[in-house]
């Protein structure tokens, strides 16, 4: 059994990089089909609309009330905005995959995923409850992933693709 150093880390950052991408992007792959393939089935569309809209979902009030009225409300509705946001993730979990623009797609998915802690206003407090039914999810689990993700994409960014990727094969390892 081989031992591993501190010495031998820049042999295995490849490898690790390599675990960490195809970890993280099957996770994506896996969350945007799922939810694209609801999302373009008219007879589960509904379904998963209202869950991400209801009491339990992550859009929330001020969503409902400021990005999905006029003059946004025209152009974007929660079905567009869910089928866009799904789509992004299948496809970039397909580059993680392959090793395709790596760090670009690590850097975006690192800040999105704070952007997501930040935006969700989820009380997280025993006892307290807000006025607001729909500020009492995503629950503080969904949090801790978020911020968990972002930690795992900053390290991605930090790394590069690894071995046997796309970006490796052009020279932006």
């Amino acid at each position: 059994m081989t031992r591993f150093s501190l010495r031998d880390w820049p042999d295995h950052r490849g490898t690790v990089a390599l675990w960490l991408r195809l970890g993280l992007g099957a996770v994506f792959v896996i969350g945007g089909w799922s939810k694209l393939s609801q999302l373009l089935d008219p007879a589960r569309a509904a379904g998963i609309v209202s869950e991400y809209v209801g009491p339990s979902g992550y859009i929330n009030a001020f969503f409902l009330d400021y990005l999905f009225t006029d003059p946004l409300g025209v152009l974007l509705t929660p079905w567009g905005f869910l089928t866009a946001l799904s789509g992004f993730e299948l496809l970039s979990g397909i580059l993680l995959l392959t090793g395709l623009l790596v760090r670009p797609l690590a850097l975006v998915y690192a800040f999105l995923l704070w952007s997501f802690v930040f935006s969700l206003p989820v009380v997280t407090t025993p006892g307290v409850v807000s006025g607001e039914p729909t500020y009492t999810s995503p629950a503080l689990f969904v949090q801790v992933r978020d911020v968990a993700l972002s930690g795992m994409m900053f390290v991605l960014f930090n790394l590069g693709a690894g071995r046997f990727s796309i970006d490796e094969r052009l020279g932006r390892g």
